[in-house]
């Protein structure tokens, strides 16, 4: 009769960004993750809300013109997630402005807070 000698190991990992160590159950030293958004990167978020709500344009419209799915959208305009350069590209446009524009504008709302 054969024993089954498999073990479950549970470890909690969250978001493969940080690289910090932790512990499992058994001691053993393993990597947890903490997701990290870089200040430029919320700041071009503020600046995008900041004409989206200067131009009127709803997020429905911002989807449908550029192509980002919603759910992305939403993630890029509440800072959860990095806009690409071609993303914000395509929501520059849509706003009247251009990508260097808006990292312009982001960069100086960072010096000045």
């Amino acid at each position: 009769m054969a024993h089954d000698k498999s073990v479950t190991t549970s470890v909690s990992i969250g978001n493969p960004l940080s690289g910090d160590l932790a512990s499992d159950r058994y001691g053993h030293k393993v990597t947890t993750m903490t997701a990290r958004i870089d200040p430029l990167d919320l700041a071009v978020s503020t600046v995008l809300r900041g004409h989206q709500g200067q131009k009127n344009v709803t997020n429905v419209h911002l989807a449908a013109t550029t192509g980002i799915h919603p759910r992305t959208l939403i993630r890029i305009l509440e800072g959860h997630r990095a806009a690409t350069v071609g993303e914000l590209r395509l929501l520059a446009g849509v706003l009247g402005s251009t990508a260097s524009e808006i990292a312009v504008e982001a960069e100086r709302l960072i010096e000045n807070a």
